[in-house]
Protein backbone atom coordinates (compact mmCIF):
# COMPACT_ATOMS: atom_id res chain seq x y z
CA UNK A 1 0.00 0.00 0.00
CA UNK A 2 0.98 3.66 0.16
CA UNK A 3 3.08 5.34 2.77
CA UNK A 4 1.30 7.00 5.65
CA UNK A 5 1.17 10.76 5.47
CA UNK A 6 2.44 12.76 8.40
CA UNK A 7 0.16 15.69 9.17
CA UNK A 8 1.57 19.20 9.23
CA UNK A 9 1.38 20.65 12.72
CA UNK A 10 1.13 24.36 13.38
CA UNK A 11 4.81 24.37 14.39
CA UNK A 12 5.75 22.63 11.12
CA UNK A 13 3.85 25.24 9.14
CA UNK A 14 5.47 28.12 11.03
CA UNK A 15 8.95 26.68 10.59
CA UNK A 16 8.53 26.07 6.86
CA UNK A 17 6.96 29.45 6.12
CA UNK A 18 9.61 31.27 8.17
CA UNK A 19 12.58 29.53 6.56
CA UNK A 20 11.42 29.15 2.94
CA UNK A 21 13.19 32.37 1.95
CA UNK A 22 16.51 31.46 3.57
CA UNK A 23 16.82 27.67 3.18
CA UNK A 24 16.34 25.30 0.27
CA UNK A 25 13.50 22.80 0.28
CA UNK A 26 16.03 20.03 0.95
CA UNK A 27 17.44 21.85 4.00
CA UNK A 28 13.97 22.46 5.42
CA UNK A 29 13.02 18.83 4.81
CA UNK A 30 16.15 17.55 6.55
CA UNK A 31 15.52 19.70 9.62
CA UNK A 32 11.86 18.68 9.79
CA UNK A 33 12.33 14.97 9.08
CA UNK A 34 10.25 15.15 5.91
CA UNK A 35 10.89 14.58 2.24
CA UNK A 36 11.87 17.44 -0.04
CA UNK A 37 8.84 16.66 -2.18
CA UNK A 38 6.49 17.03 0.82
CA UNK A 39 7.99 20.40 1.77
CA UNK A 40 7.85 21.69 -1.81
CA UNK A 41 4.27 20.53 -2.19
CA UNK A 42 3.14 22.18 1.06
CA UNK A 43 4.93 25.44 0.24
CA UNK A 44 3.41 25.63 -3.24
CA UNK A 45 -0.05 24.67 -1.99
CA UNK A 46 0.02 27.28 0.77
CA UNK A 47 1.62 29.96 -1.46
CA UNK A 48 4.76 30.06 0.70
CA UNK A 49 7.14 30.02 -2.22
CA UNK A 50 10.01 32.47 -2.31
CA UNK A 51 8.60 34.22 -5.38
CA UNK A 52 7.71 37.33 -3.40
CA UNK A 53 11.36 38.13 -2.68
CA UNK A 54 13.84 39.37 -5.26
CA UNK A 55 15.54 36.44 -6.92
CA UNK A 56 17.77 36.45 -9.97
CA UNK A 57 16.82 34.73 -13.20
CA UNK A 58 19.13 32.50 -15.20
CA UNK A 59 19.67 35.34 -17.68
CA UNK A 60 20.65 37.81 -14.93
CA UNK A 61 23.19 35.36 -13.46
CA UNK A 62 24.63 34.65 -16.91
CA UNK A 63 25.03 38.37 -17.62
CA UNK A 64 26.70 39.00 -14.26
CA UNK A 65 29.16 36.14 -14.77
CA UNK A 66 29.65 36.71 -18.51
CA UNK A 67 28.65 33.15 -19.45
CA UNK A 68 25.80 31.56 -21.39
CA UNK A 69 22.32 30.99 -20.01
CA UNK A 70 22.66 27.27 -20.80
CA UNK A 71 25.81 27.06 -18.66
CA UNK A 72 24.06 28.60 -15.64
CA UNK A 73 21.04 26.30 -16.09
CA UNK A 74 23.36 23.29 -16.31
CA UNK A 75 25.07 24.27 -13.03
CA UNK A 76 21.65 24.57 -11.37
CA UNK A 77 20.49 21.19 -12.74
CA UNK A 78 23.67 19.52 -11.52
CA UNK A 79 23.28 21.06 -8.06
CA UNK A 80 26.57 22.99 -8.34
CA UNK A 81 24.78 26.33 -8.05
CA UNK A 82 22.00 26.61 -5.43
CA UNK A 83 18.72 27.44 -7.17
CA UNK A 84 14.97 27.02 -6.88
CA UNK A 85 12.60 25.86 -9.56
CA UNK A 86 9.61 27.98 -10.40
CA UNK A 87 6.37 26.02 -9.92
CA UNK A 88 5.90 24.34 -13.28
CA UNK A 89 9.61 23.51 -13.39
CA UNK A 90 10.67 25.43 -16.51
CA UNK A 91 12.70 28.25 -14.92
CA UNK A 92 15.37 28.61 -12.27
CA UNK A 93 15.59 31.36 -9.67
CA UNK A 94 18.75 32.20 -7.74
CA UNK A 95 19.39 33.95 -4.44
CA UNK A 96 21.52 37.03 -5.28
CA UNK A 97 23.65 36.62 -2.14
CA UNK A 98 24.58 33.04 -3.02
CA UNK A 99 25.32 33.98 -6.63
CA UNK A 100 27.57 36.90 -5.75
CA UNK A 101 29.40 34.91 -3.07
CA UNK A 102 30.29 32.15 -5.55
CA UNK A 103 32.94 32.60 -8.18
CA UNK A 104 32.25 31.74 -11.79
CA UNK A 105 33.00 28.02 -12.15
Amino acid sequence: MGATMKRWTYDDQCFASTHVTSLTYAEIAARMGRTERAVRHWCERSHNTPLNMHLMTTTEVAEEWGVSVQYVARLARQGKLPARRVPGGRRWLFDPERVSSRQKH
